[in-house]
């Protein structure tokens, strides 16, 4: 039994030895009766100087030759590289070859190398170029499919928020309420400043502008009204929705772009994670809540702009300009901009979100999908403006 066992060692330990010798080796045999040259080894890396001996030590080929790999046990690029330029040699000298035997990795790889080597020498086929007629056709087509995908996009990612959301209202102790405070700290509090002071000054600029036009008609006085209507129906949640897109959605988009350029989301899913519900979920709850919570303080400071318009042009006091906004104003004019915001809000935090969580493998990644973020955010809140404007003139709201 001990010697059958040592028999089988060494048979095995033989046949390690031909697979290692094969494996290190390179070379070709060529037979004269059936003019066939057989490739045989590992042809590529290491053994690629042995490659070229070998082709290079062969006798004076005939003018038909079969060139037989099915003996090979490894080709890489360069063991093809050797062996293309190698052909290409021979048939510079009238020799014809028939490849045989090679399995079908292996032929890939040497299309391949012939191609590339076919490029390098001048005769690849040029890239057909588009008249110049048709590249604006091309580019619109392109621009329209690539918004088509962003768009069902954004309505998968919809849905799936709709699904998380519904889990965690079954499950509220799965809300992440530190994050949630977080965000409306960084979203909401934060930017009051900011949205305070571009109100007031919009505000003021409407109420001069106001001022100088309609005084050429000696209806100033309606200047009040038009700054008072036009910030609570449109320019107060319209300018608030564009300075939360270009401050809060532009950082949702780059800090889950960090994340998942790091691997963090990865991680995440590592650890049984949901990044949905980790990332997107809280920041979208938070911007739902601030928004509308801006948008109301951003329609206050445009009436305090109205009424510093009839102070300083108008020669009106604060208590007349007060009683012209109480009967002018209807409640309906302050519920259609605050009705906005919400959707606004959605649309900001899923596009940031969206774009944050497609940003790959490269470190510029993030910032072309952050300016993306900002461009689409906007052009969506103009196209949804559009489309309540359109939608409560016809309601006649």
């Amino acid at each position: 039994m001990s010697l059958m066992l040592r028999v089988q060692k060494a048979c095995i330990s033989r046949e390690r030895a031909d697979k290692l010798a094969r494996m290190s080796a390179a070379y070709a045999t060529f037979q004269t009766d059936t003019s066939t040259l057989t490739l045989r080894g590992a042809w590529g890396g290491p053994t690629t100087g042995k490659a070229a001996s070998a082709l290079q030590s062969l006798p004076a080929l005939p003018s038909r030759l079969r060139l037989d790999g099915s003996e090979l046990a490894r080709l890489d690029t360069a063991g093809a590289w050797v062996l293309v330029r190698w052909l290409r040699e021979q048939e510079a000298r009238g020799i014809r070859f028939e490849v045989t035997g090679l399995t079908p990795d292996h032929a890939r790889v040497l299309e391949l190398v012939e191609r590339l080597d076919a490029g390098e020498e001048g005769t690849a086929p040029e890239v057909a170029r588009l008249p110049a007629w048709q590249a604006p056709l091309v580019a619109l087509g392109c621009s329209v499919t690539r918004w088509r995908r962003d768009l069902f996009d954004l309505v998968a990612f919809l849905g799936e928020l709709a699904v998380v959301l519904g889990r965690v209202t079954l499950h509220p102790r799965r809300l992440r309420m530190r994050s949630l405070v977080y965000h409306l700290n960084h979203v909401g509090l934060m930017a009051v400043p900011i949205i305070a002071l571009l109100a007031f000054l919009i505000s003021l600029v409407l109420g001069y502008q106001g001022v100088a036009q309609l005084g050429k008609f000696n209806a100033q006085a309606f200047t009040i009204d038009a700054v008072a209507i036009s910030m609570l129906r449109e320019m107060g949640v319209l300018l608030t929705s564009i300075m939360v897109a270009g401050r809060s959605g532009s950082a949702f988009t780059a800090q889950i772009g960090v994340m998942k350029l790091n691997q963090e989301v990865d991680a995440m899913r590592t650890l049984g994670l949901d990044p949905f519900e980790v990332l997107v979920l809280p920041r979208i709850l938070a911007i739902l809540i601030a928004l509308p919570v801006l948008t109301f303080l951003a329609d206050m400071v445009g009436l305090l702009g109205a009424i510093s318009v009839g102070v300083s042009m108008l020669d009106m006091s604060v208590e007349q300009c007060i009683t012209r906004l109480d009967h002018m104003l209807k409640l309906n004019t302050f519920w259609v901009g605050m009705a906005k915001a919400p959707v606004f809000a959605l649309l900001i935090g899923l596009v940031g979100c969206l774009r944050g969580l497609q940003v790959e493998s490269a470190a510029d990644e993030v910032g072309r999908q952050t300016t993306t973020s900002v461009v689409q955010a906007i052009f969506l809140i103009i196209m949804a403006d559009a489309i309540f404007s359109i939608l409560f003139t016809v309601l006649k709201v």
